[in-house]
């Protein structure tokens, strides 16, 4: 191959030179031609439009000079061949094969036969029979040669079936007749009937029963022929693939049969590729053909009835492996690929076999008819062209590249003549206008005048061509209109631009006015131009104040004028730097600190950036919508910004060293020398803003968000249990939130952090090669201040997650106690034991203080529903159920009501009051009644010192035990007899002895009687009857409490005399001298 090539150099090496002096001649020499002072060859488009064609006519040149010296030798070749077989005749083999090729040449021709195919196969493949005809077998006697070729015609097809001799070559003379019918085969071709493809067919039976070596010898000398063909008859020669005889193979026909009727055409298509990818998994596609056979087998085998019939169907799907495994090897050996070696393309592989649904002795010949089809469906005949139609082709080539090229040249021509009377109309405009005074606001006038001498500068061109070689002096003169333009723009345009930057709003932002600042100094010269930045500022204020006082058409046009503007601009300083403003600037600029600033371009690029933060809905999705809400209102769908994010921090630490060396690079020229920090320190100090930011901005955003559905609180439980379950919003946003809010820093190989040095060393060389060594290295994750702020949150929801499930069944038990005290109250029994809200509330105070905003109104909520919960169902009981009984007992009845005649028993008294009467019972089953305020709250109260009073040591009955003793009596009394049913009290001015009493003596009531006997023999008495007659009978007289404290003294009056008695108490607790009774009312609400 490299000799072949050096051979065509050396053979091109005069064309060469000559092509190569053309060219020195006319790229040097070619500026200095001038015909009637215009220079044709002036520029280097106009020498290159000369060269290009002569290189085309000197290709074409090489190109005929090489064919017209391949025909000769090929005519010498074909004059050796003849020469050789006048010395050497052919034999009879070679000569009946010559002679039937050129019978079929000329019937071929005649009749206007369609492509040619050749039928390979080894022997018993069965070609023959493809054709339509019955093969017969040589006898070992005969003499005639052997039938080498074998021409038939099918259809439009012309088909040529070589015998296997010629194929195998076994015999001397196998070489020379395959090497014959290649060479008239070929020769064909001039008459238009070349090769189209070939037929290559198997015998399925023989490839199974052939041994391996001798499979792979057959193979291999297939593989030679293929190889042959593909050479003399193209690269990528398509062939067709047919496998006969499948029939013979057990089991094919009743399996093919249980096949859907459009699934039994056993055909495989190839796509256009290498056939080493396309064989790769033939087996397995071979093998699934037969898949859904192999699925039904067992339904099959019950329905043969012949036990042959049985073995056949079971043993087919390993046969047809067995059969689909040798068969992959042996073309993929016969279609090997070898580089630089013509190859074939294998388009189709069929299997058949004689049928019983194709029958007819003509069933082969259409199968083979529709492969040839397919295969002329993928070929691109040749030929087309009659003899000697290439002359004819080049030369109609040639006449349209003429014709076009003169079009071409017409048509420039033409198109300049336009652009120069153009350009005389805009002159005469341009004088027209009145030139306006530089340094002024940007006005109508102006931008007239600068939009002629744009016109002038850049003329339409109509969509012209190239301009001819004959006006290359309008190339001057519009490379002169266009230097007046870029004056006008830099004398007239620029001033307006300059008082634009130089104009400081009072109240403008500081990163603004440090642009500005970092503009003005570019423009003067200093540090490297942004054209980007700058381009997308002077945009900003053509739409704002410099185009201001325009209409929406003027600014569009400034707009372009200010585009064709910062070209000019970025060449060098423009204008002479204002010192004065300049440090005036900087003074305003230095009063915020430098780490600030930084901090707040790096916010602007990470923001620029952001493409979706951290918010409810992205961490929740929509569940979220029906949990939580914001306290601000906002939505969502916002929440924390996407820099304050784990991807955010490692955005800012792929470019904050960046950012600080641009920063540090830009700090002396557009601030001026002065104190600066360092690297290490402002890389520190930025980090340090950036992780308060981080930590603000998470703060923040819990601190607005709110469980919803807490408003109606009988939803409360609901709620608490859609809460409580793993998967919920509210789960899924703390344990998000637990991710987004750590940070990693993985530990970068040393050889990284090494490059990104150099990078950034790179990137400063010239200002500070020691600010790259001066990075610090990145922070251990466990010290990073938003880490160690945000523990107690990552601990909450990262690891095992204790404490997130702690959360989670406190929520579920405050569900559950919830339901419970419900339902608790509204049937009258007692509390849950447990209190699931106080067990909800220390786990909150064990929550990070982050959090417990977030979960403070649960228990708050939930305890005021039970409050009033409670306070409506104790109230409903009370009236409803002690109430109206305890009014029935005491209306009208002593001693609750001091003026009723009636008194109240001691059984009703007892079955009220006793401590296992209906208050207490009522108490007892509402343990809420203290919860009610008011004048309820007051009668319970009352209704206890009752119970304390009467009822000592929990009796069941009323019971008061008191003394009574003589203080002084009357000395106009006798004597003194007090009787209460069997008890007395008797005294004369003797000594003084107490009495016990009990009350109540009877259950049914009693009688008190005391008798006051004067000196004069008269007698006074007082009595009393009833339950109640002891304290009707204190009543009659006054009770006030002793001097020495210690009981009451009781004074009656008989008349004129009074007795006074002593009355004491065993307890505290007692019923005298206190109105707990007559002030005592059925509690109600």
């Amino acid at each position: 191959m490299f000799l072949r090539l050096l051979k065509n150099l050396l053979r091109a090496l005069p064309l060469m030179m000559g092509l190569y002096l053309l060219t020195l001649l006319v790229r040097q020499q070619g500026p200095r031609l001038s015909i009637d002072d215009i220079a044709p060859l002036a520029h280097d488009w106009q020498q290159w439009l000369l060269l290009g064609p002569l290189y085309l006519a000197g290709l074409v040149l090489f190109g005929w000079a090489r064919r017209r010296r391949k025909r000769r030798e090929l005519l010498g070749v074909e004059a050796a061949q003849l020469a050789l077989q006048g010395l050497n005749p052919p034999c009879a083999r070679e000569r009946r094969l010559r002679e039937r090729l050129e019978r079929w040449r000329l019937e071929s021709q005649a009749n206007a036969s369609g492509p040619v195919f050749l039928l390979l196969g080894a022997t018993g493949a069965g070609k023959r029979s493809l054709m339509g005809e019955k093969g017969r077998r040589a006898r070992a006697d005969r003499e005639s040669p052997p039938d080498d070729l074998h021409l038939g015609r099918l259809g439009a097809f012309s088909v040529m079936a070589v015998s296997a001799a010629l194929l195998t070559q076994a015999d001397p003379d196998g070489i020379g007749l395959w090497r014959c019918l290649l060479d008239e085969l070929k020769r064909s071709r001039r008459h238009g009937l070349g090769v189209a493809g070939a037929v290559l067919v198997l015998n399925a039976v023989h490839l199974l029963r052939l041994a391996p070596a001798a499979r792979d010898a057959q193979a291999l000398i297939l593989r030679a022929r293929l190889e042959e063909l593909a050479a003399e008859f193209g690269q990528g020669l398509p062939v067709q693939v047919i496998v006969t005889h499948c029939d013979r193979l057990p089991g094919f026909e009743p399996s093919l049969l249980a096949l859907p009727v459009e699934a039994r055409d056993l055909v495989l298509a190839f796509v256009r590729g290498r056939n080493r990818h396309n064989l790769a998994g033939l087996a397995e596609r071979l093998v699934s053909r037969f898949a859904t056979v192999r699925d039904g087998l067992p339904e099959r085998l019950q329905k043969a009835v012949q036990t042959s019939a049985r073995v056949q169907l079971y043993g087919f799907p390993r046969l047809w492996r067995q059969f689909a495994e040798v068969l992959q090897p042996y073309l993929q050996t016969a279609f090997f690929e070898q580089p630089r070696v013509s190859q074939v393309h294998l388009q189709t592989l069929r299997c058949s076999g004689h049928l019983q649904v194709e029958p007819g002795t003509r069933g082969p010949s259409q199968r083979l008819v529709r492969c040839l089809q397919q295969s002329r469906r993928h070929t691109c005949w040749p030929g087309f062209l009659p003899p000697g139609g290439g002359r004819w082709l080049f030369a109609l080539g040639a006449a349209a590249l003429v014709v076009l090229s003169a079009t071409l040249l017409g048509n420039s021509y033409w198109q300049q003549t336009r652009q120069l009377h153009w350009l005389a109309e805009q002159q005469v405009l341009l004088a027209q206008v009145p030139a306006s005074a530089a340094g002024t606001r940007v006005t109508a006038a102006l931008l007239e005048r600068l939009a002629r001498l744009r016109n002038l500068a850049y003329p339409p061109s109509d969509g012209g061509w190239l301009p001819g070689s004959w006006l290359s002096e309008y190339r001057r003169l519009l490379s002169q209109t266009r230097s007046l333009y870029q004056r006008a723009l830099l004398d007239e345009l620029l001033p307006s631009v300059v008082q634009g930057l130089q104009h400081l709003p009072p109240n403008e932002p500081h990163r603004q006015r440090l642009e500005r600042l970092r503009f003005y100094l570019m423009l003067g010269g200093q540090g490297r131009f942004d054209t980007v930045d700058f381009e997308g500022w002077l945009s900003a204020q053509v739409q704002g104040d410099l185009g201001q006082s325009l209409v929406p058409e003027q600014r569009e046009s400034l707009q372009a004028h200010v585009q064709a503007l910062i070209p000019l601009l970025a060449k060098g300083p423009v204008l002479s730097v204002d010192l004065r403003w300049v440090e005036q600037v900087r003074r305003q600029l230095r009063r915020e600190p430098q780490q600030q600033r930084l901090y707040e371009r790096l916010s602007t690029l990470l923001a620029s950036a952001d493409d979706g933060g951290f918010s409810v809905v992205a961490a929740s999705g929509s569940e979220g919508l029906l949990s939580l809400s914001r306290r601000s209102g906002e939505p969502l769908n916002r929440g924390v910004p996407a820099r304050f994010s784990p991807k955010g921090y490692a955005q800012l630490r792929a470019r904050l060293p960046l950012l600080i060396a641009e920063a540090l690079k830009d700090e002396d020229w557009v601030m001026g020398a002065g104190l600066r920090l360092d690297a290490p320190t402002l890389y520190s100090e930025v980090s340090a803003l950036y992780a308060q930011d981080y930590i603000r901005h998470w703060e923040h955003f819990f601190a607005d968000l709110q469980l919803v559905g807490l408003d109606p609180p009988e939803s409360l439980a609901l709620r608490l249990e859609r809460l409580s379950r793993a998967d919920s919003a509210l789960f899924s946003l703390l344990r998000a939130a637990g991710r987004e809010t750590r940070l990693e820093i993985p530990q970068v190989p040393p050889r990284l952090i090494d490059r990104a040095r150099q990078q950034v060393s790179s990137l400063t060389s010239g200002f500070a090669s020691d600010l790259a060594k001066a990075l610090p290295d990145p922070p251990d994750a466990e010290a990073h201040p938003v880490n160690r702020h945000f523990a107690a949150l990552q601990q909450l929801s990262e690891g095992s997650a204790a404490p997130l499930e702690a959360l989670r069944e406190a929520l579920a038990q405050a569900a559950v106690y919830l339901r419970a005290r419900e339902q608790a109250l509204a049937m009258g029994l007692p509390n849950p034991p447990v209190d699931g809200l106080e067990l909800l509330q220390r786990q909150i105070d064990s929550l990070p203080s982050i959090l417990q905003p977030l979960f403070a109104d649960i228990v708050s909520v939930g305890r005021q529903h039970l409050h009033q919960k409670t306070l409506a169902t104790v109230g409903a009981s009370l009236n409803l159920q002690l109430g109206p009984e305890c009014s029935r007992l005491l209306a009208q009845r002593y001693p609750f009501d001091p003026l009723a005649r009636e008194q109240l028993s001691l059984a009703d008294f007892n079955r009220l009051f006793a401590p296992t009467g209906l208050l207490q019972d009522f108490q007892q089953r509402y343990p809420d009644v203290t919860l009610l305020q008011g004048p309820v709250a007051a009668q319970f109260r009352r209704a206890e010192q009752i119970r304390r009073a009467f009822f000592p040591a929990a009796s069941d009955v009323a019971r008061v035990d008191f003394e009574l003793s003589p203080v002084s009596m009357d000395e106009n009394i006798a004597q003194l007899r007090l009787t209460l049913d069997e008890l007395q009290l008797n005294y004369a001015h003797g000594p003084i002895r107490p009495s016990l009493f009990t009350w109540p003596t009877r259950a049914l009531g009693s009688q008190l009687k005391m008798l006051v006997t004067l000196i004069d023999g008269r007698s006074l008495v007082r009595s009393a009857e009833g339950p109640w007659a002891w304290f009707r009978f204190m009543e009659q007289g006054r009770l006030v409490p002793a001097p020495s404290g210690e009981g009451y003294w009781l004074t009656l009056g008989f008349e004129d005399v009074e007795v006074v008695l002593q009355l004491r108490s065993a307890s505290l607790d007692h019923p005298f001298g206190r109105k707990m009774l007559s002030d005592f009312r059925c509690p109600t609400t």
